[in-house]
């Protein structure tokens, strides 16, 4: 009897063909409220802008792997 005690490969994510859905929700997201922002003014406005900002960082953050960041770093 043959046991397979090899690792399996990595995953490395999505498959070129499918889309990352959870940062194209983040993109409409960040549209909308960018869009709704500038009809409003006053502070409501200026939190509607800084949501769109985090929506936008948030969807750039969901493109780029950070790797378990400090989390992976030993000494």
């Amino acid at each position: 009897m043959l046991i397979d005690t090899r690792e399996p490969p990595p995953d490395e994510g999505l498959p070129a063909w499918e889309p990352n859905w959870a940062m194209w929700a983040r993109v409409a997201a960040a549209v909308m409220l960018g869009l709704v922002a500038t009809e409003i003014s006053g502070a409501l406005g200026v939190l509607l802008i800084l949501a769109a900002f985090t929506a936008a960082c948030s969807a750039a953050a969901s493109v780029f792997d950070y790797r378990g960041g400090l989390s992976e770093w030993r000494q």
